[in-house]
Formats: C-alpha cells, sequence, structure tokens
C-alpha cells in the first residue's frame, strides 16, 4: 500500500508539473499575440490617419496629396524625426515618396520565442491599406 500511495503522489507532481509548464507556454504565445495584435491595430491608425493627411490640403495643414513630411499632433513619422514610440512598439515610415508609404511596426515580443521581434508593414496609398504581418 505505501509504494501506491508514493507513485501517485509521484503521478501527481508530473501531472501538475506539466500542467505548470503548459500555462506558462500559453501565456507567453498569448501575450505575444496580443502584442501583434495592438502593433498591427496601431498601425492602422496611424495609416488612416495618414491617408487623412495625405489628403489635406498644404494650406490646411496637410500633405498636399504627398506623403512625405507626415505628421499628426505629437505623432511625426516623418524620416528625418525618428521612430514614434508608443507601449505596444516602435514605428517609422521606411518609405514615403508621393501617393505611397510604408509605415513599419516593431513589436516588443516574438511570436515563435526567439529574439527577433515581431514587425507588421503597412502599405499606403491614396485610397488602398495594405497589411502584412511577420514574426
Amino acid at each position: 500500500m505505501g509504494q501506491q500511495q508514493l507513485l501517485l503522489l509521484v503521478l501527481a507532481a508530473i501531472i501538475v508539473g506539466v500542467g505548470v509548464l503548459l500555462g506558462v507556454t500559453m501565456f507567453q504565445e498569448n501575450a505575444a499575440q496580443n502584442n501583434m495584435d495592438a502593433v498591427t491595430q496601431d498601425c492602422l491608425t496611424l495609416a488612416a490617419k495618414a491617408q487623412a493627411w495625405y489628403r489635406r490640403p498644404a494650406v490646411m495643414g496637410g500633405g498636399g496629396q504627398d506623403y512625405a513630411s507626415f505628421s499628426w499632433g505629437d505623432i511625426n513619422l516623418s524620416p528625418d524625426a525618428g521612430p514614434y514610440v508608443n507601449d505596444n512598439g516602435n514605428y517609422a515610415i521606411s518609405g514615403a515618396s508621393g501617393a505611397t508609404c510604408t509605415i513599419l511596426g516593431t513589436g516588443k515580443a516574438s511570436l515563435d520565442g526567439d529574439a527577433t521581434p515581431l514587425s507588421v508593414t503597412v502599405t499606403i496609398t491614396g485610397n488602398n491599406i495594405g497589411v502584412v504581418q511577420a514574426d
């Protein structure tokens, strides 16, 4: 009877250990996916603001059909301004010329567990927004 109880105790400890490891892994994956979703949403918000700025005439404080020096309030993504940073990640314009603009969002987590942070690339034209997610 003593060996059976010891065996059950060891089995219970193994099951609890596996459950804890599984829970930690699921939490990390969920946190990374939430960061990816937040960075994607931030990029889409910036893209919508960039399109509005692009369409606004230059005399009214807009871009006048040019993305080259996009800024919106405290958000300045012009190439010489450096990245815009918030709690979710860093955002910068990697290419802005005339009617096309590309915003690169880099998150603070990694989806596949390596040291490479996730990234979202949004390509904006006058009438279209395209999103590419990478980990």
